[in-house]
């Protein structure tokens, strides 16, 4: 079976995370190489002309602040907040309430999963906890498309690594060890 394009991905996880949070608008901004910026690449509630054209720095404005910080952030009156910034012609100040969740992969932000909502209410513990849930098949599609792409993920070509791992099981069929993962050579002058 043929992995379908990143953007189809993006685009269903957007709907899936507008049915299921019960929210206005759902984006997903992407961390892009070289200039390391989030751009749009997928929304539910904004004009489709905003994919691909709405980029923040890492750190610029809230959505950039949750990607920097690598934790939610949630504002009942966003365009209220110190870091908030306007992007013109998307009409976000008709969904005032915000909700970013970064999606991080490899400990890093590898984008951020934004919500907002007509309600001027903050987001709930609960709420943050649920979108958080749905955040990871989103930072999981983009980390299989690095890795098909072998960007930051496995090396192009290779479909999987394998280790030997010796020790004394304890139960039948289960084992419990510490792993760390440390670059080969090859991999060290990307860190």
């Amino acid at each position: 079976r043929r992995p379908r394009p990143l953007p189809e991905v993006l685009g269903t996880l957007c709907r899936t995370v507008a049915e299921i949070a019960r929210v206005d608008v759902v984006s997903l901004y992407v961390r892009e190489a070289p200039e390391d910026v989030l751009v749009l690449r997928a929304n539910v509630g904004f004009p489709a002309s905003a994919i691909g054209q709405v980029r923040l720095a890492v750190g610029e404005g809230i959505t950039g602040f949750v990607a920097e910080c690598l934790r939610p952030v949630s504002a009942a009156m966003a365009p209220r907040e110190e870091r908030y910034k306007h992007v013109p012609g998307l009409g976000e100040e008709r969904f005032p309430a915000y909700l970013g969740v970064p999606l991080v992969s490899g400990g890093t932000a590898a984008g951020v999963l934004v919500l907002q909502r007509r309600e001027a209410r903050a987001f709930s513990a609960q709420e943050i906890a649920l979108v958080a849930a749905l955040a990871a098949p989103c930072a999981f599609a983009l980390e299989s498309a690095r890795t098909r792409k072998g960007e930051g993920g496995l090396p192009s070509g290779t479909s999987s690594r394998s280790a030997h791992l010796t020790g004394t099981g304890v139960s039948p069929g289960t084992a419990v060890g510490h792993v760390e993962l440390l670059p080969s050579l090859d991999e060290s002058g990307r860190l």
